[in-house]
């Protein structure tokens, strides 16, 4: 009976992580997004450019 639980333990910790990869690969990320709005704007700069 031991070795059922861990294979079942195995295989769920094995989907989790797919499930993870999966929301990671194709959902959008919302942090990246804010910071390429960010370094569009060049109020606080002070010289001839923005970095």
């Amino acid at each position: 009976m031991d070795g059922q639980w861990i294979q079942g333990a195995i295989v769920g910790l094995m989907v989790i992580g797919a499930l993870l990869y999966l929301l990671r690969r194709y959902l959008p990320r919302r942090h990246k997004a804010t910071e390429a709005g960010k370094r569009g704007k060049c109020d606080g700069c002070s010289g001839g450019g923005c970095h």
